[in-house]
């Protein structure tokens, strides 16, 4: 069985789905009146976030050959 390292952006984007999840369940039973897209919006951030850091991983990187 394999040992996975939980990296800062996994962690991230686990808390953004338990977000989402607990807003669209607010969602669907009607506690919360938002729209869809703030619902879905704490997944949306935590992937936006992840780009933009695997981006600039990714020049630095390039930058340092």
């Amino acid at each position: 069985m394999e040992n996975k390292k939980s990296t800062p952006a996994t962690k991230l984007i686990s808390l953004g789905l338990l977000t989402t999840i607990i807003f669209v369940i607010l969602k669907l039973t009607e506690t919360i009146t938002w729209h869809w897209l703030w619902v879905v919006s704490p997944i949306l951030i935590a992937l936006i976030l992840n780009l933009v850091v695997s981006l600039i991983k990714e020049i630095i990187e390039d930058f340092r050959k």
